[in-house]
């Protein structure tokens, strides 16, 4: 990206890694391509890794955000980069938009922050499959716009059974404790806080 448009503006949002790590694991349970329980599935991040996993299946490695971040502000320079914390549009969403329209230079709608990729699944097989259908779930993103794709999952999730894990406290006390090293470099490359806890 760097060679073809080093004038590039490059947003970055970032959630706390614990939350974020296991979000990515409720959205591959929600789609049936993970059956581990979450702690197991974890425990095989470098394994899977070497085995030429996708990404996705790389638990241990998407929570850690420092070295990525670093290389974005060597390549494109401190002033080309927005570093937005997820936490942050969630808890002041006008704020954060102020920011952002400021670094790309543009005028950004006033809507609320909309809920998407909630994960979970349905507890009856048939509504799953229905819900699961891949040819539907294009027919629908190409039919109706964001807003009002957001609100019909609202509303179909309000009238169905839906089930979804729960990441356990203690294993978030020790993911935190995991990243806590990873979240200082970070603060340090920002020269600000993340907010987040490390305990």
């Amino acid at each position: 990206l760097h060679a073809f448009a080093p004038e590039a503006r490059i947003l970055i949002l970032l959630r706390e890694p614990a939350a974020k790590v296991f979000s990515q694991y409720v959205h591959l349970w929600s789609e049936g391509r993970e059956t581990l329980p979450f702690e197991e599935a974890f425990a095989l991040s470098a394994a899977r890794r070497e085995a030429g996993f996708s990404d996705m299946f790389d638990y241990e490695g998407g929570g850690t955000y420092a070295a990525p971040v670093a290389r974005y502000l060597d390549l494109f320079g401190p002033e080309r980069v927005l570093v937005v914390m997820f936490e942050e549009m969630v808890r002041d969403m006008s704020l954060v938009r102020g920011r952002l329209e400021n670094f790309l230079g543009v005028s950004l709608p006033a809507t609320d922050l909309p809920q998407t990729n909630a994960g979970g699944r349905a507890k009856s097989p048939l509504v799953a499959a229905f819900l699961g259908n891949e040819r539907l779930k294009g027919a629908v993103r190409k039919a109706l716009p964001l807003g009002l794709r957001t609100r019909l999952s609202a509303s179909v999730r309000g009238a169905v059974s839906f089930e979804k894990p729960e990441l356990r406290p203690d294993t978030r006390a020790r993911l935190r404790r995991r990243y806590a090293g990873d979240v200082a470099k970070l603060e340090d490359l920002l020269g600000r806080p993340t907010g987040w806890s490390r305990d």
